[in-house]
């Protein structure tokens, strides 16, 4: 294939906008939704402390909901050929061609169809 040809086919995938499945993480955003859904749910319990067992509970449930989160985002992550590394990259290229030897590195930043000649 010429230089020519491959650089046509080339796609710079550093240059790709994360995907709007991988959601941010974010501790505090996450708490303040989920104390304001609680404010809205039970009006009577209007002030909440910080050292208040319910402000812990919601916090605890913030942290889980956030590591839910950093685990479908990993897993997100491992299917799309721009994040995958290892074996997860080693199995989205064989879709590609026999091996991943086209691809230069273990993180993708270039990606070149071999069977596109």
């Amino acid at each position: 294939m010429s230089d020519l040809a491959a650089s046509s086919l080339a796609v710079d995938l550093s240059r790709l906008a994360a995907p709007p499945v991988l959601r941010p993480l974010s501790f505090e955003d996450r708490l303040a939704a989920i104390v304001a859904d609680f404010q809205a749910r039970f009006p009577g319990y209007d002030t909440i402390l910080e050292s208040d067992p319910v402000m812990k509970l919601l916090e605890e449930l913030a942290y889980r909901d956030m590591l839910g989160t950093a685990k479908v985002n990993d897993t997100a992550s491992a299917l799309l050929l721009a994040y995958a590394i290892g074996a997860d990259l080693d199995h989205l290229t064989a879709r590609f061609s026999n091996s991943s030897s086209s691809f230069h590195s273990s993180k993708a930043t270039m990606f070149v169809c071999s069977s596109c000649s």
